[in-house]
């Protein structure tokens, strides 16, 4: 969990692609020793970025939530489409005992985050970035986070508690910042 790092941030601040990279491979370390290097590429692409705390309702502000797909959501739907996080959790919530029986990985990993939940284990940040992406960035909002945002999600769905869950949101670049790097590096 992210609350047993030393180097936590505090909530509001801005932090450089460097410092995010290190928390990210933090919490994969102590979570389960795997460290993706597409996602540490990702982070650094995006020089600004803030911690801040999202409820359900900043939440759902993201497409991926309402409008987009999420590549692994089709895990946790009878029929295997891609389907956006608010559909998946509703389909996940009407049957949880067939996502369970034919997905287990994807079911027990929500089911083990709801259950810290209930405890007042909240999940390590997720890695997001909204709005404006670059062309080579994925088409979900998220870079990494996904699943236990999910898993707030359900467990705000059961339990009508709002969970404040910590982000870690990045952003391109201002324009103007952009045009000037390729002029001066072209």
């Amino acid at each position: 969990m992210i609350d047993t790092l030393e180097t936590k941030p505090n909530i509001g601040f801005s932090l450089t692609p460097q410092e995010v990279q290190k928390l990210y491979e933090d919490a994969e370390r102590s979570k389960n020793g795997k460290v993706t290097d597409y996602v540490l590429t990702l982070i650094s692409h995006y020089p600004i970025w803030k911690h801040e705390t999202w409820d359900a309702k900043k939440l759902a502000e993201l497409k991926i939530f309402h409008e987009g797909k999420s590549l692994w959501t089709g895990g946790l739907t009878d029929n295997g489409q891609d389907l956006s996080i608010a559909y998946a959790a509703a389909n996940y919530e009407s049957n949880p005992d067939f996502f369970r029986e034919a997905n287990s990985d994807y079911a027990n990993y929500i089911e083990d985050i709801i259950r810290k939940l209930h405890l007042g284990i909240i999940p390590k940040p997720a890695f997001v970035v909204p709005g404006s992406k670059y062309p080579n960035a994925p088409l979900s909002d998220f870079i990494d986070g996904t699943k236990s945002t999910l898993a707030v999600y359900i467990f705000q769905l059961r339990t009508g508690k709002n969970v404040d869950l910590e982000m870690l949101v990045g952003q391109k670049a201002p324009l103007w910042q952009r045009a000037a790097k390729k002029l001066l590096h072209p």
